[in-house]
């Protein structure tokens, strides 16, 4: 179910916007500066990506077209996860039977990630011991923008007759798929890395680093490297994949904008972070509802009478037992194709691909472009059709990209002046802590 169940997300509704509406003024005051996530309705349905990359009946993503946009031979860090018997995993709209992400990370060529996850499609749930594989983390952009370096040193060449080649696009390496809204455009921590400037030992180094490597004969000289990392990702998987409780690395802002597909997130304001905790303040919670979803199985073995001790006692011995607290402040939300989210720093947050019908589930199986019909009447075959031009039709509608249920969106982390001190705190606590760590060795 899409619907946000009161018992359990108990937090305010999350701020909604229209990108058509939205000045980077209005964001910066109602949202970036204080800290508040909002929805901006429509904010990448006008990119290529979201274009090609899902169908246009349904939303639906379509994997291979994803895996045709990639650089030939590209490969993404995939995560596996599977189905759990409830409590320690990742809440997947099934209570009990939610899938959780693993930390089970390996490369694998993009072409082989869509394939497979057309085959989950084709095959039903019950697929490798449903096993379902989260495309995370993926650097699509970088190797586009070496094309575009390479292009444009061509371009400035004495050989070439352009006397002025166009600058290129903000970062480089996205601007055929997609192109960063207005309101995130202010990007320090991507500016730095690609264009901006890097701080090493004190010196500015504009965009590269100097790194030693050995001549022929024997003597060493500087060379330069190019700095080549960036913190915009690309995630793609079918339902029910997901990612745990976190909040973003760096303490940096992030948004997600959905091409294709819907996904279910879950946000936690930072001054209830403590509660994710476990009794100790050390180890944070996998995810919003670990405790309920635990004693819910528990209690579902047992009698009525014993049901709600079970229940109670789960909720008091856990190892975050504050953690049912946190519930009453939790944000759900469900985000649409074509949409937008904002997550300023600190806000703690899980984040699941959904189905076909919206909820966890893969739901009906299509027909190949995204129809599906729920176990409906077939269509009758029409009688001039011979059974060599049926099994033609059937390879050839087996060719096209199938829409899937689940879900793509590119992501990038980022801050500037207005998210910095976040940033600065976390950074001087991490040192505090290491030099607390090695005190014993001084």
């Amino acid at each position: 179910d899409e619907k946000t169940d009161p018992l359990r997300c108990g937090g305010p509704p999350l701020a909604v916007a229209d990108a058509a509406l939205l000045s980077y003024d209005d964001f910066v005051s109602k949202f970036m500066e204080p800290g508040v996530p909002v929805i901006i309705k429509n904010a990448a349905s006008a990119w290529r990506a979201s274009r090609e990359w899902k169908e246009s009946r349904t939303g639906l993503p379509l994997p291979l077209a994803l895996a045709e946009a990639a650089s030939p031979g590209a490969a993404a860090p995939v995560v596996e996860c599977r189905r759990s018997g409830g409590g320690g995993g990742g809440d997947n709209g099934e209570r009990n039977e939610g899938g959780s992400c693993r930390d089970r990370r390996c490369e694998m060529p993009v072409r082989e990630f869509a394939e497979r996850w057309v085959a989950l499609e084709r095959g039903g749930e019950e697929v490798e011991d449903d096993r379902r594989l989260y495309l995370k983390d993926w650097h699509f952009c970088l190797p586009l923008r070496k094309k575009e370096e390479e292009k444009q040193e061509e371009e400035e060449s004495p050989c070439s007759s352009s006397l002025a080649p166009p600058p290129p696009p903000l970062f480089g390496g996205h601007a055929s798929w997609y192109s960063v809204p207005e309101w995130f455009r202010d990007d320090w921590l991507n500016g730095a890395l690609l264009d901006g400037v890097r701080l090493r030992g004190g010196e500015e180094e504009s965009g590269k680093v100097e790194v030693e490597a050995e001549e022929e004969k024997g003597r060493k000289r500087k060379t330069k490297k190019r700095v080549e990392d960036d913190f915009r990702f690309i995630y793609a998987g079918p339902s029910r994949t997901n990612t745990l409780l976190h909040a973003d690395v760096l303490c940096s802002c992030s948004w997600s904008a959905n091409v294709a597909g819907r996904k279910r997130w879950r946000l936690l304001a930072p001054r209830w972070t403590h509660l994710l905790f476990d009794r100790f303040g050390r180890e944070l919670a996998p995810d919003f509802f670990s405790n309920s979803d635990s004693s819910s199985s528990k209690s579902s073995n047992s009698s009525s009478s014993s049901s709600s001790s079970s229940s109670s006692s789960s909720s008091s011995s856990s190892g975050f037992p504050m953690l049912h607290l946190a519930a009453r402040h939790v944000t759900e939300v469900v985000q649409e194709p074509g949409d937008a989210i904002f997550v300023p720093p600190g806000w703690h947050h899980t984040v699941e691909n959904l189905g076909r019908g919206g909820g966890g589930e893969a739901g009906e199986k299509g027909d190949g472009n995204g129809n599906g019909n729920g176990g409906g009447e077939e269509e009758e075959m029409s009688p001039s059709l011979s059974g060599s031009s049926k099994k033609e039709e059937e390879e050839e509608e087996r060719k096209k990209p199938l829409a899937c249920g689940g879900a793509i969106s590119i992501n990038h982390n980022w801050f500037n002046a207005h998210s910095l001190h976040w940033v600065w705190s976390l950074l001087r606590s991490e040192r505090r802590s290491a030099v607390e760590a090695i005190e014993d060795c001084r």
